[in-house]
């Protein structure tokens, strides 16, 4: 029966029908209450974050935000708890800039990773605000949506009997993929925290497959735990709390920062979905004086950003007056991402700026070249519209990020510390006289963009597929109900092995009984003799 059956009237026993059916399309638009947890104060997240809940917010649902990023200017149906705190307050408690944490070891970087975490978590729930949404017995949430470093919170989830999605920023690790399922391919997935190629060879194989390993022991016996002791301590008022890995294992869906035009095709679990590129719209007319620039920059424009977390002012010395002597010799006009109002011995080719709107810059015709620090999202734009880029990593996922750029051929990478003025001209000439890096661009950018659905419809749909059926359990892996052990057949491997060895052994000792019992009296004196 239809609305307009109603409307025109009927036969009095469809009136309770209509008024069914009404009551029906009434309850499906009214909005569920989301919560959405970001614990780590990179603007990046933010960015990769914010399109799903503006869009989520737009389609009438209600959300309550915990971010260090208020929505500026303020969104309709979105209530934002802030917290005060940045990324620098962890960093430069360690005395450690950002630009010296990528010579810092994997392993060591791994496990400082986790500290970060456990301190992220504990400062974001200890935060007055969120103490009141934690005891206030007002309010309901139907979904909460967990970044990484949120395990702390999942406890919400559990009082207010509420599915829970995982979006993931970056390249989803193997760690990360344990709640839902997914397998570790160690053999042929790199850990983004190695700077190894893909095409591993047996010492590379070895060396991810350990560092797996070591990444599981610390996130069981040291992780785990602390964001337990800090979920317990914070939210007294939730009775029968369960284990954050039973938590875990709960996970409805993961939504994580990925595409196969840009990183690696990897076995995935059904309520896995990639969104790589969500947060990335057609460029928009730049700002007139910018548009200016780049519209009169005759020999192109090389567009330089290490990203929103690095103040490139803290760069060494050394490292910034090669940057200052190469941008010298090019003819290409070089928009350059700068903290300060000024530098001194700027070159006339250079335009600073504090901030610059990377998406429309590289949409313009004239970009010829992005020199990056290699962060996903900046790549993701990189090859949407089809610029090559020189990548220079600084830490975390990004030297395999770009190692994974370079070998899909439309990047070519330096290590910061090998930065030189030889080797930056020489990257810098490489990719802008080498036709093969941009052609190679718009080929990855033509896959990208070559898809049934756009990532943010993905998104939506699948976020709101899970609060449609209940959290969609049967989409849940039955490998969360396995050991560790069982889910690597060692258990099989262990019988298998035993099933053939007693048969061997057995007939070892039937023939070694036959032996003795065929044996001449002067050999069974011998052996007698021997024992």
């Amino acid at each position: 029966m239809s609305l307009r059956f109603c409307a025109n009237g009927g036969r009095w026993q469809s009136i309770w029908q209509c008024i069914l059916l009404l009551a029906g399309v009434v309850t499906q638009g009214q909005g569920a209450n989301i919560l959405s947890v970001m614990t780590v104060p990179s603007k990046s997240h933010m960015v990769f974050l914010s399109p799903l809940l503006h869009e989520l917010a737009q389609r009438g649902h209600n959300l309550t935000v915990i971010s260090p990023f208020p929505q500026s200017p303020p969104v309709k149906n979105v209530r934002d708890i802030k917290l005060n705190y940045r990324m620098d307050s962890f960093h430069k408690e360690r005395n450690m800039s950002l630009f010296e944490l990528g010579e810092v070891n994997p392993l060591i970087f791994v496990f400082r990773s986790s500290i970060l975490g456990i301190e992220m978590c504990k400062a974001a729930i200890s935060t007055p605000e969120v103490q009141e949404l934690i005891t206030s017995s007002d309010q309901k949430f139907d979904l909460l949506i967990a970044g990484v470093y949120t395990d702390c919170f999942l406890g919400l989830a559990h009082k207010h009997n509420a599915s829970i999605i995982y979006q993931i920023p970056n390249t989803l690790t193997f760690i990360l993929g344990d709640p839902v399922g997914n397998p570790g391919a160690y053999s042929y997935i790199p850990d983004i925290m190695l700077n190894i190629p893909v095409n591993m060879n047996f010492l590379q194989r070895m060396l991810n497959s350990v560092c797996g390993l070591l990444v599981e022991l610390v996130w069981f016996f040291c992780y785990i735990p602390r964001q337990q002791e800090i979920m317990m301590t914070y939210s007294r008022n939730i009775d029968n709390f369960p284990s954050i890995d039973k938590l875990w294992k709960s996970t409805s869906l993961f939504l994580i920062n990925n595409h196969e035009s840009i990183g690696l095709p990897r076995p995935l679990t059904p309520n896995t979905i990639q969104i790589g590129g969500m947060h990335i719209k057609p460029s928009k007319d730049l700002p007139k004086e910018l548009k200016t620039v780049m519209d009169n920059s005759e020999e192109g424009v090389i567009f330089f950003s290490f990203g929103s977390n690095v103040q490139p002012s803290e760069m060494p010395n050394d490292k910034f007056n090669v940057f200052m002597k190469v941008f010298s010799k090019l003819k290409q006009t070089v928009l350059w991402k700068w903290d300060q109002d000024d530098m001194i011995g700027k070159p006339s080719n250079v335009h600073l700026g504090k901030w610059f709107p990377q998406n429309d810059i590289l949409g313009h015709k004239n970009v010829v070249l992005f020199i990056s620090h290699g962060g996903l999202l900046s790549l993701q734009e990189a090859v949407y519209h089809g610029v090559p880029v020189v990548g220079i990593p600084l830490f975390g996922d990004q030297k395999v990020n770009l190692i994974r750029a370079e070998d899909k051929g439309y990047a070519v990478k330096l290590l910061f510390h090998n930065v030189t003025e030889e080797s930056l001209l020489w990257a810098i000439n490489e990719v802008l006289t080498q036709q093969k890096y941009r052609q190679r661009a718009a080929e990855l950018s033509q896959l990208f963009h070559d898809q049934p659905q756009q990532p943010l419809e993905r998104a939506i749909f699948w976020t709101e597929y899970v609060l449609r059926h209940g959290g969609a359990t049967h989409l849940r892996s039955a490998a969360l109900d396995l050991y560790w052990w069982q889910l690597a057949l060692l258990d099989v491997a262990a019988a298998v092995a035993v099933c053939m060895l007693v048969p061997v052994l057995l007939c070892l000792f039937v023939v070694r009984r036959c032996r003795r019992r065929h044996a001449t009296p002067e050999v069974r004196a011998e052996s007698k003799k021997k024992r």
